[in-house]
């Protein structure tokens, strides 16, 4: 198995049904695709119980967890893939070719990332595509998470995803991947995921909550410049924003 595409859901059966077509439409086939559904009550269950009769690539495991990276986690341990593409609830690939293309790209890395879309009603509000020559701590914040994919042994060797940040796990993953001595990362100059805004760590009703749980991670990787890099980064993703 090359690689294993994992989606964490919990209550949101619309949104999931985008993704699950998105993953059946890839024209290259060497995967497994697991969805986590942390024992939704909205009817998402069934919606997916519903596709995985004629998709039997799915892999549908209905579970509590703790939060979307105990749920991954979980995910990325029964994974039988080499490299571990992560796909949340309501993104899509940018195309049908997409996995074709991450397949082509990345046999000689660890790791590689591409661009991200993000879309709000339907038009494209934002484009992340920073560039990345070599990948370091004062860098990694340039990397999409969602466009992110990683051999498992390197997870394996990060020890997963930290679950006690509920919000900012994902930051703290990637710098901590950034720090890996010898990690071969390239950054690719393609479109990898269509995102609609509003996930876990951009709504507003969690900022507060992600603000703190960055600046403990910053504080922790960066020590009294902890604030400067943090601050370098705001600025440098409102910049480019404008």
């Amino acid at each position: 198995m090359k690689f294993s595409i994992i989606t964490v859901v919990k209550n949101n059966k619309f949104q999931i049904l985008r993704t699950i077509n998105s993953v059946k439409k890839q024209q290259y086939k060497n995967f497994e695709f697991i969805i986590i559904d942390g024992k939704s009550k909205d009817g998402t269950t069934e919606t997916i119980k519903k596709k995985n009769k004629y998709f039997p690539k799915l892999n549908h495991i209905v579970r509590k967890d703790k939060n979307l990276y105990d749920g991954l986690n979980f995910g990325i341990k029964i994974a039988k893939g080499k490299y571990i593409v992560i796909l949340h609830s309501g993104d899509i690939f940018f195309s049908k070719d997409t996995l074709k293309v991450i397949n082509e790209n990345i046999s000689s890395y660890d790791a590689i990332s591409g661009n991200v879309l993000f879309s709000k009603q339907g038009k494209i509000s934002r484009y992340w595509d920073y560039r990345i020559e070599k990948l370091n701590k004062f860098n990694s914040f340039k990397v999409a998470h969602t466009a992110l994919v990683v051999k498992k042994n390197v997870i394996k060797k990060l020890k997963f995803y930290n679950i006690k940040y509920n919000i900012s796990s994902d930051t703290d993953f990637i710098l901590r991947m950034s720090k890996l001595k010898g990690i071969k990362y390239k950054k690719i100059e393609k479109n990898f995921v269509l995102m609609e805004t509003g996930g876990l760590s951009n709504s507003y009703k969690n900022l507060l909550s992600k603000i703190s749980q960055d600046l403990k991670i910053y504080f922790k990787n960066f020590k009294l410049f902890f604030l400067f890099i943090y601050f370098f980064k705001l600025f440098y993703k409102l910049n480019s924003l404008i």
